[in-house]
C-alpha cells in the first residue's frame, strides 16, 4: 500500500490528475483536479483502493484529509 506520492502533475481533467513519479504516470482521483497546477511538484497523499475488478488510487492533499 502507498502512503503518498511525490511529483508532478502532468495532466488535469474533470475527475483526476497523473501524476509523473520518476517517469511513471499515476492516474490519481482527486475532488478537486483544479486546485493542483500542471508541471509543478506536489506531495498526494493516496489511498490504494483494491477489489476484484478495480485498482484506484484516491487523493487527498494533507494526512488529515486521507
Amino acid at each position: 500500500m502507498y502512503s503518498y506520492l511525490k511529483g508532478i502533475v502532468k495532466e488535469i481533467e474533470i475527475n483526476y490528475i497523473v501524476l509523473d513519479v520518476n517517469g511513471i504516470g499515476y492516474l490519481i482521483y482527486v475532488a478537486n483536479p483544479y486546485s493542483f497546477n500542471e508541471d509543478e511538484e506536489y506531495t498526494i497523499y493516496v489511498y490504494n483502493l483494491i477489489r476484484e475488478d478495480e485498482m484506484s488510487l484516491y487523493g487527498f492533499k494533507t494526512k488529515e484529509e486521507r
